[in-house]
């Protein structure tokens, strides 16, 4: 139980040390991060990446809701509008179940992408390379990806053409980055 306990606090730590790296030493933190003994933190950084992007769909939703609110209930052409529709209200998304599909959905992705990797390698290529071995190297090439939903889980919130443009930027990079590793 104490060695367990220790292996999930160090690969809680591996996990910081990959955020941090990633960004000043990518190389080095592609190294040392994609060897066996660092599954556990692989998973741990999968897992986040897909809480992360559910959070991010869940910041969009109450984003887009309280925009639509906001038009609904300030302006009289809104107003009208949706008295001549029959709602004045305007339908809340169902939050949690659009956050536990996105995290399911990215989840699934993330082991479906594990698994071709893996075919690939040690089937059509030859190589040699384990199943543990593949969940590292899709972890770290979505460190990015984690950083950037967080980043922009936050940027919905704020309005202006600048900082849509920005999120779109974020987004391109991350998945440039994330597919460049």
């Amino acid at each position: 139980s104490q060695t367990v306990d220790t292996s999930i606090k160090g690969s809680f730590v591996e996990c910081l040390n990959v955020f941090k790296n990633i960004f000043t030493k990518p190389f080095d933190a592609i190294k040392s991060f994609v060897i066996e003994n660092k599954f556990i933190a692989g998973i741990i950084m999968i897992v986040a990446t897909a809480l992360s992007s559910g959070l991010y769909k869940l910041a969009s939703l109450k984003s887009g809701y309280n925009a639509v609110e906001s038009i609904t209930s300030n302006d009289l052409t809104g107003l009208l509008n949706s008295a001549l529709s029959g709602s004045l209200q305007a339908a809340e998304p169902e939050y949690l179940k659009e956050f536990m599909t996105r995290f399911a959905t990215d989840l699934a992705e993330y082991a479906v992408i594990v698994f071709i990797g893996y075919l690939l390698i040690t089937k059509l290529l030859k190589g040699k390379a384990s199943l543990k071995q593949m969940v590292n190297v899709v972890a770290i090439s979505l460190a990015v990806i984690f950083a950037s939903n967080i980043i922009n889980s936050i940027l919905v919130f704020i309005d202006g053409e600048f900082i849509v443009n920005l999120r779109i930027y974020i987004n391109s990079f991350a998945s440039i980055f994330s597919t460049l590793t």
